[in-house]
Formats: structure tokens, C-alpha cells, sequence
């Protein structure tokens, strides 16, 4: 429940017919904020239906186990926390879209694909951060996701159970 306005703001993914190409170009890459090219379009901010489609897209990426895709949301200088970083790096905590790609590489490269799951997810517009319920096989985690005002995440958290 959310306190604020009285009612479960969590919500029951629906996968529509999606192209993942061109969600992802509409999720991170803007008019003069190609790869490699200027500064983030201003004023665009993520809203519900943009995370509704970020959810789908982000599900897809981790189905196909396509590392590079769910990297191309995250900003350069995006910090990810998780307890299998602890184990596989030493600590919890990897910075940067580089690093972060080698580590999901080292910990799932060898995998071809992932029965991902999505079970709930809710979008809090006033923090802009998107939290993602899931399950793979036997084990549940919620992940939240915090974005910046170009739509790219910046902060991501993994908690895990069973």
C-alpha cells in the first residue's frame, strides 16, 4: 500500500506486441543525444507509459540475455548494487555502464537465456524510480531502478530471495 495515495500502485505487467529495437531508441537515445553525440533533450522525463514499455523492453533484454541491451538504458556514470556483485567482485557495489556490463557478462554471460519472469512492478513519478518485481526459476528479487531527467537509469538496487 502506498500510504501517500491510499491504494496498491503496483501493477500486473501486460506484454504487448513490441519492436525492443525501437523502444530502446525511444527510451535512450533522443534527438542530439545519439551515442556519442550531445547533451540529453531537455525537459523529457520518464512517465508510466514510459515505464510500462521500459518494463517490457528491460524483461525482453534479460529473456535473450542481452547484456548490451540492458546496459544501453544505464547512464555512463550509473551505479548498480547487488549481493551476487559482493560475491563474484568483492564488493556490492559496481560503478559505471562499462564495469557494470562486464560484471553482468562474467555473471551471466554463459547463459543463452533466462525464463525471466516479471511478476509486478510500480513507477514513482516523484522520484522517478521504477521498481521491478521478479522471479527466475526458484528465486524472487525486487530491483529498483532510479532514472535520470534523459530517461537513462543511474541508480539500480537487486534484492533477492526465495
Amino acid at each position: 500500500m502506498d500510504g501517500r495515495h491510499g491504494g496498491d500502485r503496483r501493477q500486473q505487467l501486460t506484454v504487448p506486441q513490441v519492436n525492443i529495437v525501437d523502444m530502446r531508441r525511444e527510451l535512450c537515445h533522443f534527438p542530439g543525444n545519439e551515442p556519442g553525440e550531445g547533451s540529453a533533450m531537455s525537459g523529457w522525463k520518464m512517465d508510466r507509459a514510459a515505464a510500462e514499455r521500459f518494463v517490457a523492453a528491460w524483461c525482453a533484454s534479460w529473456r535473450r540475455v542481452d547484456i548490451d541491451a540492458v546496459v544501453a538504458h544505464f547512464a555512463n556514470d550509473a551505479q548498480m548494487r547487488s549481493p551476487l556483485a559482493l560475491s563474484l567482485t568483492g564488493s556490492p557495489v559496481v560503478s559505471g555502464a562499462e564495469n557494470i556490463r562486464a560484471y553482468w557478462r562474467e555473471a551471466y554471460g554463459h547463459i543463452e537465456s533466462a525464463d525471466l519472469k516479471i511478476l509486478s512492478w510500480s513507477w514513482d513519478e516523484a522520484i522517478a524510480r521504477l521498481t521491478v518485481w521478479w522471479q527466475l526459476g526458484d528465486t524472487r528479487a525486487s530491483e529498483f531502478m532510479d532514472f535520470d531527467d534523459a530517461g537513462r537509469v543511474v541508480r539500480s538496487e537487486a534484492f533477492y530471495g526465495k
